[in-house]
């Protein structure tokens, strides 16, 4: 595949990044630098000169990615220009209006390579999508496939007033868990300590959003997510906590 052109937005020294498909980008440092896998790659010699080849990411989505931190760096890092933040929202109001296909691909990206600004707006731009809408409407949305029974659908509506909340928070772990599951062994042993610590921090919630997302992970069979929320309901109580927990009389 013929390398893409040069990013020339912001003097200095450039990076090579190479998508799943062979594409090359050579990206401004400061702009690379936002990629903290990036970051880490560019420790090794033998990436600095060659490539730091991005496995999982595939060239058209690495092109919007690259798009994303060129612009933010050269925003920020831009003495002329007062508005930053100003400028910084429109752009990114405009850079999330894609097909959903593309939505994920940038979602998974920005977990992979550890951009926490492209992570955040992407997750919101879903959160966005999904916000007032009927469970169906949601489907249509992200397109899937409706296989829930019309008993399931009255559960998940009886347990939470907002289920597009939930299903966001439930989209992001899923999202987070899907991409570690996809690198390869030595990648997974490097950012094994990362989920996590990820996971610790997404169930450290109020009791009622706990059970809210032990509602939605059971009745969406996610397992993992599931016994996650299980294990920190449980975890450090004591026996009249657990009676609590679950509305248990003491008798």
């Amino acid at each position: 595949m013929a390398a893409t052109p040069q990013a020339t937005d912001g003097a200095g020294k450039m990076v090579t990044l190479i998508s799943s498909d062979g594409a090359r980008f050579d990206v401004p440092e400061a702009a690379a630098r936002l990629s903290q896998t990036v970051l880490d790659g560019m420790k090794d010699d033998s990436c600095a000169s060659n490539g730091i080849p991005l496995p999982n990411v595939p060239g058209d989505v690495l092109a919007k990615v690259v798009e994303y931190c060129t612009k933010h760096t050269s925003v920020v890092n831009s003495e002329a220009n007062g508005g930053s933040a100003a400028v910084l929202k429109s752009f990114d109001d405009e850079f999330v209006l894609v097909d959903n296909h593309m939505l994920y691909g940038l979602l998974m990206a920005a977990d992979g390579m550890r951009i926490q600004g492209l992570m955040d707006l992407t997750c919101q731009r879903v959160a966005d999508m999904l916000k007032g809408k009927t469970p169906e409407q949601m489907r249509q949305t992200l397109g899937i496939t409706n296989d829930f029974t019309l008993e399931e659908e009255e559960e998940i509506r009886r347990e939470d007033d907002d289920p597009w909340l939930v299903l966001a928070e439930v989209i992001r772990y899923c999202t987070k868990h899907a991409a570690f599951s996809s690198y390869a062994d030595d990648v997974k042993a490097r950012h094994e300590e990362e989920l996590k610590k990820f996971d610790r921090e997404f169930i450290e919630v109020d009791n009622d959003t706990l059970w809210r997302l032990i509602s939605a992970a059971n009745v969406t069979g996610v397992e993992d997510l599931l016994d996650l929320a299980c294990q920190r309901m449980l975890k450090g109580k004591t026996p009249e906590q657990m009676r609590q927990a679950f509305g248990i009389e003491n008798i």
